[in-house]
């Protein structure tokens, strides 16, 4: 018989109480369990928060609504923009890092994944859905241009997870 735990299962309920009558096999599962919520409590297991970068997104385009909101001349964060970036999140994976956001002067939202200076991926998305990328995986640099339609590029995920080497892949 296989038995299987998933990781929420160990942390739903908790550790398997022996008894004094308890199997080998009951033991075995008791330490396979033990070992598990061990390596879990130890794993960095960040992944996207996607509800909390909604959030900060909406807020990001409230407060980047006008004309000059940088001080000087920047263009507005215009609703199509924001909707663009809000379709890409919610095509991004859960186990991506969630990036942060930033307003560009053009009216562009750029998202940034960054580990260190030699780890770093900053996507800008236009209202048009066109994404312009830079990144620096270790000696490696790319830059680019593809449209956002409906999924994010493999090569985007790729570059992501790259510039996030400590978060576990699916």
């Amino acid at each position: 018989m296989l038995v299987e735990w998933t990781a929420t299962a160990m942390l739903s309920f908790g550790s398997v109480s022996s008894t004094a009558g308890a199997s080998e096999a009951a033991e075995a599962v008791q330490r396979s369990g033990s070992e598990v919520r061990e390596h879990i409590g130890t794993a960095n297991i960040s992944g996207l928060d996607r509800q909390t970068l909604l959030a900060d997104l909406a807020a990001l385009a409230s407060e980047t609504a006008i004309a000059g909101w940088d001080g000087y001349n920047a263009s507005p964060v215009q609703r199509a923009t924001f909707l663009q970036v809000r379709s890409f999140i919610d095509a991004l994976p859960l186990h991506i890092a969630s990036p942060t956001l930033a307003a560009d002067p053009d009216g562009d939202i750029t998202l940034e994944w960054y580990t260190d200076t030699a780890h770093v991926l900053s996507i800008s998305i236009s209202s048009r859905g066109e994404m312009n990328y830079a990144a620096r995986v270790g000696l490696k640099r790319v830059w680019g241009s593809e449209p956002f339609i409906d999924e994010v590029p493999a090569m985007l995920i790729q570059m992501m997870q790259d510039c996030n080497p400590v978060l576990l892949a699916p």
